[in-house]
């Protein structure tokens, strides 16, 4: 069963007190009715201006919760791409085997990778708001394919890289997207030939 949301389950609980409250709220009026019925003098007393119904208070707190994108107030993590780009800068060009440990390929194989992703559509937008460079996304998703359990949730790689939450989930959305495009997988994923699988054997069994 999908897991609801916080805002759904305010929506939900919000709704039902809205429910409960029409049905007393017209209970009220029935008994209101009854009476103004039953008095057969008119009175010259002004009449009191009627009180919003409470039911109508509910309602306003269910548009509100809807329209609002947060329920919670955001707050501001600190956080630094230092990492990143020491990674992409002093690691990639000096210290290949850290930059290998990170991303789990060597720095060849990982500029090969970019370029051959670099003009896929995802990466290019009429957006105002311009995307990270294709590298850093790229290095954000393998970062993440590297780690398992807790390090490698959006959380941890977003403290990790100075990125936000959304945005790492946004990254490995477009990489992926890359990656698994037909054109890209012909290219560069091929089955090992009979010569290869005999090769792979020799080392296997060695």
């Amino acid at each position: 069963m999908p897991r609801q949301t916080e805002r759904q389950a305010t929506t939900e609980v919000l709704f039902e007190a809205f429910v409960l409250q029409l049905l007393v709220e017209g209970q009220q009026n029935i008994q209101v009715s009854s009476y103004e019925s039953s008095v057969s003098e008119s009175s010259d007393e002004e009449e009191d201006t009627p009180l919003q119904p409470l039911s109508t208070s509910i309602l306003v707190a269910v548009l509100e919760v809807n329209s609002r994108r947060y329920l919670q107030d955001c707050i501001t993590i600190p956080k630094t791409s230092e990492n990143l780009y020491m990674l992409l800068g002093e690691y990639k060009m000096n210290y290949p085997n850290l930059f290998r440990s990170y991303m789990r390929m060597s720095p060849m194989a990982f500029d090969s990778l970019v370029e051959k992703l670099r003009d896929h559509p995802v990466f290019h937008n009429r957006s105002e708001n311009e995307q990270l460079p294709v590298e850093v996304q790229v290095a954000v998703l393998l970062y993440r394919f590297a780690h398992f359990g807790n390090a490698a949730s959006v959380q941890k790689v977003g403290l990790w890289a100075g990125l936000g939450y959304g945005t790492v989930n946004l990254i490995t959305r477009r990489v992926l997207t890359a990656i698994c495009h037909e054109p890209f997988r012909r290219r560069v994923m091929k089955w090992p030939g009979v010569s290869e699988k005999e090769a792979a054997k020799v080392w296997v069994e060695e």
